[in-house]
């Protein structure tokens, strides 16, 4: 089991998909030799209905926009220069995103992947939502990486939490081919927080 198909969805506006995040999908791919995909949003801003704070917001909605599509052009171009230099296959979609709109409305384009990146800011209420949607509605392992952190991938220590239950056992399925290349790897288990059946619930998965 490895993987082969990673997606990294880009934000572009509010808190933008840092180049640290990028850098890191990319160093994923690498790592596997696996091919990059790559969801850009090409963001429309629907400004209110009421006749008088609609003129006043459709401008700042039209600069909004262009700094979007800016972002977007220049992360673009970052990805492919980092994927020639890296020797990875990558293709980029551009999406169409409304804002206002449901934060699950692009996880439907990561659920052929094998594993998913998501950039983590720090702030951000809605890119936090957004983050929630992917991890719940997309279906597929997704890794959060911190836009604070500049570090490529790397599995040298790798926890597990564990509590014995169905989603523990398909988690680490998912990270099987991670946990393969892992020099140590930890079983954690918290006590006292919900009832957990079995007295020693990590001994067989650390088997």
């Amino acid at each position: 089991m490895t993987y082969r198909r990673i997606h990294l969805h880009l934000c572009t506006h509010g808190s933008p998909t840092s180049v640290a995040t990028v850098d890191y999908a990319c160093a994923l791919a690498a790592s596997f030799r696996a091919s990059l995909r790559v969801t850009s949003p090409r963001l429309t801003v629907h400004a209110p209905s009421h006749w008088l704070a609609g003129r006043m917001l459709a401008g700042m909605a039209r600069d909004l926009e262009k700094d979007a599509a800016a972002k977007a052009s220049e992360l673009e171009a970052h990805i492919r220069q980092k994927a020639e230099t890296s020797g990875i296959g990558v293709e980029i979609l551009a999406t169409p995103e409304v804002w206002p709109q449901r934060s699950d409305a692009v996880t439907v384009q990561g659920i052929a992947a094998d594993i998913c990146v998501l950039g983590l800011p720090h702030a951000d209420a809605d890119q936090r939502l957004a983050v929630e949607a992917w991890l719940f509605g997309a279906g597929r392992p997704c890794v959060l990486h911190p836009d604070s952190r500049a570090e490529p991938f790397r599995a040298d220590a790798v926890a597990i939490a564990w509590d014995g239950s169905r989603s523990s056992a398909r988690t680490v399925a998912d990270a099987l081919p991670i946990l393969k290349r892992a020099k140590r790897v930890d079983v954690i288990t918290i006590t006292g927080e919900k009832h957990i059946s079995i007295d020693e619930p990590g001994a067989a998965l650390a088997s």
